[in-house]
């Protein structure tokens, strides 16, 4: 989200100003800077805090995400990373005369990489093995089973934290479309 909006408080509309402040604020800025910069006074800023949070939120989530994806941290570019790990392995076993190269060191790396790609995958469906859609009690059920099962040592830490970010995910995904429908009833009800 780059600004390309003019920098001088002069000529900004409140628009333009709002954005900047959304960026600077989501960037870890204090408001006293952010006053400063704008030209606009600390409590109007504070009310746009509190009105423009939900954006503030949402920027600061896509930068870390850059940054996620920028250093590999993500699930994706670990699968990436993986999976060009294992292609290069399989060009080179496709390559080479296996009498004289030790096959055993190769045809090992071939199943680690495959086995840790293996152990990356997440199933993207939001059912269950029934079939039957998640909603939200079933979704916080199974965080609260998470929770169990890895206060017991019943799951690896790396594990519980896939698990975490998917039901998470699911959790807010929901949530978010059941306050989408409640909206639009609420507008329907509004503009009869």
């Amino acid at each position: 989200m780059e600004t390309t909006l003019s920098t001088n408080p002069e000529i900004m509309t409140k628009l333009d100003k709002q954005v900047t402040f959304i960026e600077l604020r989501a960037s870890g800025q204090s408001l006293r800077a952010i006053a400063k910069t704008l030209s606009t006074s600390k409590s109007t800023l504070s009310l746009w805090e509190t009105e423009l949070r939900v954006k503030i939120a949402q920027y600061k989530a896509e930068r870390l995400r850059d940054l996620y994806n920028q250093y590999g941290i993500l699930k994706e570019a670990r699968i990436q990373a993986l999976g060009e790990a294992l292609a290069n392995i399989d060009g080179q076993l496709a390559k080479r005369d296996l009498s004289d190269v030790p096959t055993d060191k190769l045809l090992d790396y071939k199943l680690r990489y495959t086995s840790a790609l293996t152990e990356e995958y997440i199933s993207l469906d939001t059912r269950d093995n029934t079939g039957q859609e998640l909603d939200a009690k079933e979704i916080i059920r199974r965080l609260d089973d998470l929770y169990t099962r890895a206060r017991d040592g019943e799951t690896t830490k790396e594990q519980a934290s896939t698990e975490l970010i998917v039901l998470a995910g699911m959790l807010r995904a929901y949530d978010t479309s059941e306050l989408e429908d409640k909206m639009d009833k609420l507008r329907r009800a509004i503009s009869v």
